[in-house]
């Protein structure tokens, strides 16, 4: 009898072993951070940042945490936070991070930001910053000038043909709008869908905006209008007033193509620039 109990003694120690080498090993939890898109208000306003765990951890869990600037500028656009420690208690999954944007009234392109972590002990980052976005809400400020160049109503030996003051509409007997992004941006790369909607009459002044919205698959739209088959000369004088705009990316022109553009092409049908403005970096005052 004493043998076999020894026997089964033996036999229930290794399946005790083997149990306990089957545990699975601890989980070691994924630290992450969510970007975030906020308008950005005409005041100071705050917004919560959520810092997740995967899973709870038995552990402390602590990371550094800090802003870095992007196009948007900490005290400027919003508050910095300087490099910090921040520690999850055990069983704590969530961190929530107060980030202050400071609004304004001024017309600004849309603005980021990051919120980054690092140093990180007790877990593992799988998504090391955040990309915090302050949406424009503000119009754009329509400045049309009062003063400065007035065409003259005639010239000494000229007689005039063709004439448009936009007083009231845009009239289709004079122009026509051309629509789409034409073949490979209408051969400038260019990055705006072309729409009707974006001119207008203002104050008897004919006004085209470039606006940042999603259209298809393009960011940008704009309006691009034409005279082709509707009015076009061999000599003469053309003269135009236009108050151009000002930032980065923007490419204001007027231009005129051959009237045989339709049949051979351009570069065949020639071209002349009458006017062209490249934004951006300082640029707006020098017209080409």
């Amino acid at each position: 009898m004493k043998l076999i109990l020894f026997s089964f003694l033996l036999i229930f120690s290794a399946i005790a072993c083997n149990e306990t080498d089957d545990m699975p090993a601890p989980v070691t939890p994924e630290l992450m951070i969510e970007d975030f898109v906020k308008e950005e208000g005409d005041q100071t306003n705050g917004i919560f940042l959520s810092i997740r765990l995967s899973t709870e951890s038995s552990e402390q869990v602590s990371f550094h945490i800090r802003t870095e600037d992007g196009t948007a500028v900490a005290g400027q656009d919003y508050v910095d936070i300087p490099d910090q420690v921040v520690f999850l208690e055990p069983g704590t999954r969530l961190y929530s991070l107060k980030v202050e944007i400071l609004g304004d009234t001024k017309y600004e392109l849309d603005e980021d930001f990051k919120v980054i972590l690092s140093d990180v002990i007790g877990a593992v980052i799988v998504k090391p910053e955040a990309v915090i976005t302050i949406e424009n809400d503000d119009d754009v400020p329509l400045i049309i000038p009062e003063s400065g160049y007035s065409t003259p109503g005639s010239y000494p030996g000229m007689t005039l043909i063709w004439h448009d003051e936009f007083e009231e509409i845009i009239d289709p007997a004079n122009w026509a709008f051309e629509i789409g992004n034409g073949q490979h941006g209408w051969g400038n790369a260019e990055s705006q869908y072309y729409r009707e909607e974006n001119a207008s009459i203002i104050d008897g002044n004919l006004v085209i905006e470039a606006r940042r919205e999603e259209l298809f698959t393009f960011d940008y739209t704009s309006s691009r209008m034409i005279t082709r088959d509707k009015f076009d000369f061999k000599y003469g004088r053309v003269d135009i007033r236009a108050a151009l705009p000002e930032g980065r990316g923007l490419w204001p022109a007027l231009w005129m193509l051959g009237a045989n553009h339709s049949e051979v092409g351009w570069p065949k049908c020639g071209e002349i620039d009458i006017m062209e403005m490249i934004g951006g970096l300082g640029r707006e005052n020098t017209v080409h």
